[in-house]
């Protein structure tokens, strides 16, 4: 087991990455999805492939356009969010012990508040799924 895990703030749910080597994608998404969720301006994900992630404790899904995120069913923490037009499971990287520093901005149109630039690609939505 790699050690990079995430946890509910009840302690009911626990996601665990299988290889930490393994993450893929790092994104602050600025989407208002994102933001309804998280109740921040933005959602900072790190994103492994969905077949190393295990997911222990009860959850439940909601479902916003195409997205399927899951919250821990008694305190309802935000858990991960599976993409599987990605083949990646996104993490709140903020929760993460050593969480990947961002790879890009996504959807920065949607922006209620810009970021100091960083230096980081900045995206006016997402882009396409590589290949």
């Amino acid at each position: 087991m790699s050690g990079v895990s995430v946890n509910c703030a009840c302690g009911s749910v626990k996601v665990e990455v299988l290889n930490e080597t393994s993450c893929v994608f790092s994104a602050v998404c600025h989407c208002s999805d994102c933001r309804s969720i998280t109740g921040s301006p933005f959602f900072w994900g790190n994103g492994w492939p969905m077949d190393q992630i295990k997911v222990t404790g009860e959850t439940v899904s909601h479902s916003y356009i195409k997205n399927v995120r899951h919250s821990c069913a008694k305190c309802g923490s935000f858990m991960y969010e599976p993409c599987p037009d990605f083949g990646i499971t996104m993490l709140p990287a903020s929760r993460l012990e050593k969480p990947t520093p961002p790879m890009m901005h996504v959807y920065v149109k949607s922006a209620v508040y810009q970021l100091p630039d960083d230096g980081i690609p900045r995206f006016d939505e997402m882009p396409p799924p590589p290949g």
